[in-house]
């Protein structure tokens, strides 16, 4: 389920503006850096990367400047106050954009950055906007006809040295003048500056180096102005609006808080001692050589684009499976055999993975057990089953209990909870005397991945698919992070209402229609052909058991067989880590769509979900919470075989089963059910809250309604009932 994270897209866009504002007015924090654009930043001098060549650029200058190895400075020995560099070419004018200047200050600073600057009669009359520099301080002024002249505070740059490279990033949009100054080491932000002023309109880019400068330079300066920049942007145009490219694969920006960048695992070496700290995941293409991913954010991101070590990519997610070393070690390999069954704990799961294992415990146990193929997900992978009977090819008369899992992409740990579900019976049967009563006694259905693609897709490609399916919902063929439907929003019983969302870039995406996607079709197939009397849907993260109904809208049975059976579960699970228990819950919050709702309303099932309580956790406690865990399943198992319940059998007068509709009097149904027997062999299965006398009425269409009175102790009762004709 992992999360109850809101489903309002005015509330997300109320916390954005909300974490935005805050994060523009603290002064203790920096909003970012402004990475540079190669594609639409023009260079007029220097350059990003040390390895880059130099651009020399074009100019014409009032004095003499050298050009010291990629830094421009004025030549020693002029008297003049202050020498100009200013930039030729179309490149070199601006109106609104951006330019960004990368400079040294020097032993003493007296140099300014010039934007929408003009040069008349002999250099006499400079005209336009600079961003001073002079020691340690940093201000703007305005240049009229040779007058300097300063707009608004001055700032103090105090952890700048003579040596200290810094960049300055300077906005120009219609009167508004931002200038930006961030360290070039760390680009952590040191100033803002701003100023509105009418007065010029557009010019060129430049530099002025005062007499008092001591040493420094300016290493860049390059230029995005807005016109050219949508000039180039000329590309596909959506229903929303104008792309810069010409397809959405091409040339997109990264979303999200975070960056990983993926370079070559032979240069991680060569990284500065911060960014290699980063290299924490790892990622191998077919047929390619494996590649170091960094986990950093986006000023990060923009370091390590300056560095000389080669960026293949830089995306704003990525697959779960670079960063766990255990699951690249295992995805490809075998299943490992133990004593009595296969080695579970040496990694979570991929579906490829889930079907080995699958298979190889159908191939040890094969008297057990049946694997069949449920269906295919959107992306074409099997949706598997295995049932546990000792008479596995038989559909037997007996009680009929599900176990499900991973019905959300991101929940790796529900996964495991499944497998360990397949584990215990099997190899435990024949050895401890409950398993061999349950496996004997009833048809036991494991299917430990739901949801294939969305577990494949987390796994391999982007830790942003946290729940949904592979359904690509707008047929680009590509699958995007935000697509796909949350299958446990998409059964029918209380779709469309609150908890289930209609637009698909939610996470709770209920789906264009009820039980549309294959994977619900195949579950709920399989509870129609089968009818369980119980189950449980194995989920992250919450140290809860869940208990239908969860739509707010929909009042539960009376007595809530599903509320007692419950809290006993619970109670035979150990506590969890940090000691606290699991816990029955009717619902966190409004949930529309789930499968045990759905499997209650339509079949009668006791259904429980259960939460567990981490989300994909190490390896270790993994393990540990797989085996904390495994008493709850177990319960389930005793309480279908030997608590209180009504179970029997619905016949015509020759014998044949009916589907009919049984009901039992002292249990209240209040949400429109409507339960019937299987009709295979009439078989019907009730667990109940607790024991004592009940009424059990069965009905169908030209038939006569027939009741039968019993009395329940703690454990199953029968009842066997012939309907004639009418």
């Amino acid at each position: 389920m992992l999360g109850a994270m809101s489903r309002r897209p005015s509330r997300l866009l109320g916390l954005a503006l909300a974490a935005g504002l805050a994060l523009a007015t603290s002064p203790a924090l920096a909003a970012g850096f402004p990475d540079f654009d190669a594609k639409r930043e023009q260079i007029l001098f220097g350059r990003v990367r040390p390895s880059d060549a130099a651009v020399p650029g074009k100019a014409e200058t009032f004095g003499t400047f050298d050009d010291a190895g990629g830094t421009l400075q004025r030549a020693p020995g002029q008297a003049e106050p202050s020498t100009f560099w200013m930039a030729k070419g179309d490149a070199a004018t601006i109106a609104d954009g951006m330019v960004r200047f990368a400079l040294v200050p020097g032993k003493r600073a007296d140099m300014g950055l010039m934007v929408r600057a003009h040069a008349q009669a002999g250099w006499s009359s400079i005209c336009g906007y600079e961003v001073t520099f002079e020691k340690n301080k940093v201000r703007l002024l305005r240049w009229d006809r040779g007058v300097a002249k300063p707009m608004g505070e001055t700032e103090t740059l105090a952890r700048v040295g003579p040596t200290t490279s810094v960049e300055v990033v300077v906005y120009v949009v219609g009167p508004q003048i931002v200038a930006t100054v961030y360290s070039s080491q760390k680009l952590e932000h040191l100033a803002t500056l701003a100023a509105h002023d009418t007065t010029y309109a557009d010019g060129r880019v430049g530099l002025r180096v005062g007499k008092l400068q001591e040493g420094g330079g300016l290493t860049l300066a390059a230029v995005m102005d807005t016109r050219r920049a949508a000039r180039s942007g000329v590309g596909q145009r959506v229903p929303y609006g104008q792309l810069y490219a010409p397809s959405r694969a091409k040339d997109t920006t990264p979303f999200g808080p975070n960056r990983y960048a993926y370079v070559p695992k032979a240069q991680v070496g060569r990284l500065p001692e911060a960014l290699r700290r980063k290299a924490t995941g790892e990622h191998t293409p077919a047929g390619g050589e494996p590649q170091a991913v960094l986990a950093i954010s986006p000023v990060e991101a923009e370091l390590l684009r300056r560095t000389d070590v080669d960026v293949l990519r830089i995306d704003g997610t990525a697959a779960w499976g670079a960063f766990d070393a255990p699951y690249r070690a295992h995805k490809d390999a075998p299943p490992v055999p133990t004593k009595r069954g296969f080695a579970l704990d040496r990694s979570y799961k991929n579906p490829r993975m889930v079907e080995d294992l699958l298979r190889a415990y159908h191939a040890k146990y094969p008297e057990i057990t049946e694997l069949t193929e449920l269906g295919r997900s959107h992306g074409g992978r099997p949706i598997w089953a295995l049932k546990i009977s000792d008479n596995p090819k038989v559909a037997e008369d007996e009680p009929a209990v599900l176990f499900d899992a991973t019905h959300h992409a991101s929940e790796l740990l529900a996964t495991e909870f499944g497998l360990d579900v397949v584990a215990g019976l099997l190899e435990d049967y024949g050895r401890e005397r409950r398993v061999t009563q349950w496996v004997d006694g009833m048809e036991i259905f494991c299917v430990p991945m739901v949801n294939p693609d969305g577990n494949h897709y987390f796994l391999e490609t982007s830790m942003w698919m946290i729940r949904k399916n592979g359904l690509d919902v707008d047929r680009d063929g590509a699958l995007d992070p935000f697509e796909g439907v949350d299958l446990n929003r998409n059964y029918p019983f209380g779709w469309g209402q609150e908890g289930g969302e209609p637009w698909f870039t939610s996470q709770h995406y209920r789906g264009p229609g009820a039980g549309s996607e294959p994977e619900t079709k195949a579950m709920m197939a399989l509870a129609e052909q089968q009818r369980f009397a119980a189950a449980i849907s194995f989920h992250t993260i919450g140290r809860s058991i869940f208990v239908p109904y969860t739509v707010d809208a929909s009042r539960s049975p009376d007595p809530n067989a599903a509320w007692t059976v419950a809290e006993e579960v619970a109670a035979a699970a150990p506590a969890q880590r940090r000691g606290k228990p699991y816990v029955v819950r009717p619902n966190g919050y409004p949930v529309a769509g789930s499968d045990q709702d759905w499997l209650m309303f339509e079949h009668g099932t006791v259904a429980l979900l259960l939460e567990g309580p981490y989300h994909n956790p190490e390896l270790p406690v993994r393990t540990e919470t797989v085996a904390n865990t495994r008493p709850v399943w177990q319960a389930l198992l005793d309480r279908v075989a030997d608590g209180p319940r009504i179970s029997g059998h619905v016949r015509d007068e020759a014998g044949r089963p009916l589907e009919a509709e049984v009901v039992i009097d002292e249990v209240e149904l209040r949400a429109g059910e409507r339960w019937t027997s299987r009709p295979r062999d009439g078989r019907f299965d009730r667990l109940l809250a607790r024991g004592g006398r009940y009424t059990v009425r069965a009905k169908a269409p030209g038939r006569r309604t027939v009741s039968q009175e019993v009395r329940v102790r703690d454990k199953p009762a029968v009842v066997d009932l012939v309907l004639p004709k009418a």
